[in-house]
């Protein structure tokens, strides 16, 4: 097995040893546990989708996609266009 090290507040130190010893377990039992039923857990996708600049930058982007299509196009100045001035 490998060691890790790990930094805990004493609070939680205290709070870990109180369960463990509950459980009549050490804490490296305790702690490889707790690892094992968060790894089990299932996971769930963060999506930033949802966040109102990505929401712009998608505008952006999309309204560039459509305008490349000019020869004459100068994608940066439109970009600076739509974000406006820096602040």
């Amino acid at each position: 097995m490998t060691r890790v090290l790990i930094t805990l507040p004493e609070k939680l130190l205290k709070e870990m040893e109180k369960a463990a010893t509950a459980e009549h377990r050490s804490r490296n039992e305790w702690v490889r546990e707790a690892v094992r039923v968060q790894l089990a857990r299932p996971r769930r996708r963060v999506s930033i989708l949802h966040k109102p600049g990505v929401q712009w930058a998608l505008a952006v982007q999309e309204r560039a996609r459509r305008k490349k299509h000019n020869p004459n196009f100068d994608s940066v100045e439109f970009i600076r266009k739509m974000r406006g001035p820096l602040k």
